[in-house]
Formats: C-alpha cells, sequence, structure tokens
C-alpha cells in the first residue's frame, strides 16, 4: 500500500481493486451521493428497480439517491466513483482514469526509482501527463471522495479518518 497527500486530499493506491474495502467507503460516504462514472469499464444507467429507488442518470454518469447504510450499490471491476455531499451537475467532458492500464498516483520520480531500466525513462511520460490531468480534474469538481477500482486500487478523499481505517483493514 503506498500513501500520500495532495493538497487538502489524502490517497491511497493498493495493487489490486479496492473491492475488498467498498463497505468502508460506502459506509464513510453515507448521507453522500454517488457518481458512477465507469462501472465494468463502461457507462452503467439505473434499472427499472434503480430508478424506483432514486437513481438517475445525467448523459452517461449514474447519480445515486443520498446513501443511507444499506443503500444497494453496484460495482464490479473497473468501475470509477465519486461521492459529493450534494447533487452537483456533473460535467460531461470529464476524463475517466480507471481505464487507463497502469494508472498509478504514484509521482513519476517514485516509480522510475524501481523502473525497469530496459524499458527508458520516457516510457512514463504519458503518466505524468495523466496524473497532472488527474489532480486538476478532482480539484476542480471537489469531491468528497474518488474510488477507482482497476488495475490498482485508488482511493482519494478529503476524509482522512476513511484512509487509516482502510489502512489498518489491510494490516490485518
Amino acid at each position: 500500500m503506498i500513501r500520500g497527500i495532495y493538497e487538502q486530499y489524502c490517497w491511497l493506491e493498493v495493487d489490486e481493486p479496492v473491492l475488498g474495502f467498498v463497505g468502508e467507503v460506502l459506509n464513510a460516504n453515507s448521507g453522500n451521493h454517488l457518481y458512477i462514472t465507469a462501472f465494468d469499464s463502461g457507462h452503467i444507467s439505473p434499472a427499472e428497480e434503480e430508478s424506483k429507488k432514486g437513481w438517475v442518470s445525467q448523459g452517461e454518469v449514474m447519480v445515486s439517491p443520498r446513501l443511507g447504510r444499506n443503500t444497494e450499490v453496484p460495482y464490479d471491476n473497473f468501475d470509477e466513483w465519486y461521492f459529493f455531499p450534494s447533487l452537483i451537475n456533473f460535467p460531461k467532458e470529464q476524463k475517466v482514469f480507471v481505464n487507463y492500464g497502469r494508472f498509478s498516483l504514484v509521482p513519476v520520480k517514485e516509480q522510475l526509482k524501481r523502473f525497469d531500466s530496459t524499458w527508458g525513462p520516457d516510457s512514463l511520460d504519458w503518466l505524468q501527463s495523466l496524473q497532472d490531468q488527474f489532480w486538476e480534474q478532482i480539484m476542480r469538481l471537489e469531491p468528497e471522495t474518488y474510488v477507482a477500482m482497476g488495475d490498482r486500487g485508488i482511493v482519494v478523499s478529503k476524509n482522512l479518518p476513511l484512509l487509516e481505517r482502510i489502512r489498518a483493514s489491510r494490516n490485518k
């Protein structure tokens, strides 16, 4: 597990999807709205039963009603979630980061220290640009929490106790 801080956000990253701590993330975001920007690498729309429970679509984004402790949330691999304390008009032209293989928040300089030198240092140039775009998008949208369940599990949050609970549960 690797952790870091960026502005008002703390983040953690693991080398596997974060399916194991979905419950912890959902509990910590009770009362917030969930915006699902990717589901199994694609888009998701509410099924009839979900619509009856208050789920809606905003373009290609599925939006939850205010989350409660027992709200059922669809999830799979290669999902991307944003949590907000109130409803927002989620901008249409947002990048979905979970679908980029090997996407990571670990600074490129740190990764180069452990990188196979036969690949050449410029083989991570794409990642620096993508990280810059990621943080620009996070700072613009200002979610309470962001989750990516792809090649790596990534949780970014203003809620430091959430990340500490996840870290502690992984160390058991």
